[in-house]
């Protein structure tokens, strides 16, 4: 599996990189992280409730930031108000929407922790 990205380089043309992972070795190392961490949460139920709502505000404070990152350029052109991603760039938009999904998820995870 690989991931590729599109850049224009100095003259204009196109070029295209491909970054290469080996899927079998992230499973692993994931699967070990899980194997050592979980169980020693598990245990401790005051551990694992503090290191939930660490995550929460991790996910949420991190999904604001890139809302904020990529909101900049328009800041930079002189846009103060605007409203979607119509006048950004490609990478903006990108980053504009992960804020968005992280913001939801942060939402999610807050509801679910107050409802308990």
């Amino acid at each position: 599996m690989s991931f590729w990205f599109h850049t224009k380089d100095e003259g204009g043309r196109r070029q295209v990189w491909a970054i290469d992972i080996d899927i079998i070795s992230w499973l692993l190392v994931l699967g070990l992280v899980f194997a050592v961490i979980f169980p020693a949460i598990g245990a401790n139920r005051i551990k694992a409730a503090s290191l939930l709502v660490v995550l929460m505000i991790l996910v949420t404070v991190s999904g604001f930031l890139c809302l904020v990152l990529s909101k900049l350029s328009l800041l930079r052109q002189g846009v103060w108000i605007s409203y979607g991603t119509k006048r950004m760039s490609e990478g903006n938009r990108r980053l504009y929407w992960v804020g968005y999904v992280l913001l939801g998820i942060g939402a999610l995870m807050s509801s679910l922790y107050l409802s308990t």
